[in-house]
């Protein structure tokens, strides 16, 4: 049966004011701040559904196509941001539509993986969704942090043209922690102007050599009474760096009560302090799908020192192209993937089942097979393939201290 439903390209000379309204009606926020941020693209891909005969899309969202750091390698990954429908067409299985659509074409474009923040889990669980991490928020009272002042480190303002020597230093600090972004452009604009307010950017830096940064987000006046700090990035790759962060953000100690931002946990920085200090709670779940098996499990890292082999077989309902069996072969660090007869294997080789939902979890370290076994009753296996899997997907606490 042909669908009710047509997904395409957003045409900004027709479709501009009517997602305009769809985006400030699910988000709450200004009509013509959302005009605005639709309009200005920074290499995003904006998609729209409209009902067959209908002269306006009744739904869009924003592909953000980027990486994502896993077992220290970036993976060819989508984000999904601005899902939206119109109030009167929610409930339609719109929604739906448009999700199955856009990963279809994702995966037309070569992505491995696809992460998004989800409002509700429902429609993104429907189509292969499932929660992979955290956003952490962590907030601290800058009297609090005592660091040294490393006279060898400087702290040197930045502008959007010293965004070439920040990515060296933030990809050395990202890949280290499972989940952080490999940042597309609109990542970037969203570091140096935060949901439209103005980030000063901040490099701890011995001459040239950028060893950390802090971004601090302008607070307009009515708000600056409240006496926060919001950061809207802040990492560091030295130890010394790290203490000289901790001296920066205390000498703001006299105009601010406290300072926020987001992080892996347990955080580098914090770790520094002698005490514990931060106050940390989980501000969002993040979901990650699975777009193609073969491609995801081939471009993330895996623990140098293990060799391993294992079955894997995945049931895909929307996309069948990733239903299967397939071999994992890991060794160095690097994955290979061979699609696998379905009658029995080898008996040196164990043999996990699970949904792709499953396996999205698994594949970034949210859950463990077992856990997952326990909580989903999808996953079945013998203990050896769910050791086995443990060990190559057990990378830490997945996270990402950005939010799309």
């Amino acid at each position: 049966m042909a669908s009710s439903h047509t997904y395409r390209e957003f045409d900004p000379s027709r479709d501009l004011d009517r997602i305009g309204f769809l985006v400030s009606q699910a988000f709450g926020v200004d009509e013509e701040g959302c005009r605005k941020w639709i309009g200005e693209t920074r290499g995003r891909q904006v998609r729209v559904v409209e009902c067959t005969g209908a002269s306006s899309p009744d739904a869009c969202l924003i592909l953000i196509p980027m990486g994502q750091f896993f077992g220290g390698r970036s993976v060819p990954m989508t984000g999904v941001a601005g899902v939206a429908v119109a109030p009167e067409s929610r409930g339609s299985g719109i929604a739906t539509h448009m999700m199955a659509e856009s990963l279809r074409e994702m995966r037309a474009n070569g992505a491995a993986i696809s992460t998004l923040f989800p409002a509700t889990q429902p429609v993104y669980r429907k189509v292969g969704y499932e929660q992979a991490g955290a956003l952490w928020t962590f907030s601290v009272d800058p009297s609090r942090l005592r660091g040294a002042r490393e006279p060898q480190l400087q702290i040197q303002a930045l502008s959007t043209n010293d965004r070439p020597r920040l990515e060296a230093g933030y990809k050395t600090f990202a890949r280290s922690h499972e989940g952080f972004l490999d940042r597309a452009d609109y990542i970037w604009d969203r570091v140096f102007s935060p949901r439209g307010q103005t980030a000063q950017g901040w490099a701890i830096a011995d001459e040239d050599q950028i060893e950390g940064c802090i971004f601090t987000v302008r607070q307009p006046a009515e708000s600056f009474t409240k006496r926060v700090l919001p950061l809207s990035d802040v990492w560091t790759n030295t130890p010394r760096a790290a203490r000289r962060a901790l001296a920066f953000l205390a000498d703001h100690a006299s105009v601010v009560r406290e300072v926020v931002f987001h992080g892996p946990n347990p955080h580098p920085l914090l770790m520094a302090l002698q005490e514990q200090v931060a106050s940390v709670r989980v501000k969002d779940f993040w979901m990650l799908r699975i777009v193609d098996v073969i491609h995801a499990l081939e471009c993330r890292g895996y623990p140098p020192d293990t060799r391993s082999a294992v079955t894997l077989d995945i049931q895909d309902d929307l996309l069948p192209e990733n239903s299967g069996v397939y071999r994992l072969s890991v060794d160095e660090g690097a994955g290979r993937v061979e699609r696998a007869s379905s009658s029995p294997t080898s008996t040196r080789d164990a043999r996990v089942r699970m949904d792709v939902r499953d396996l999205a979890s698994m594949y970034c370290g949210f859950m463990s097979p077992f856990a997952l076994a326990a909580t989903t009753g999808r996953v079945q296996g013998d203990e050896r393939g769910l050791e086995s899997l443990a060990g190559l997907f057990g990378g830490g606490l997945p996270s990402m201290s950005d939010a799309f």
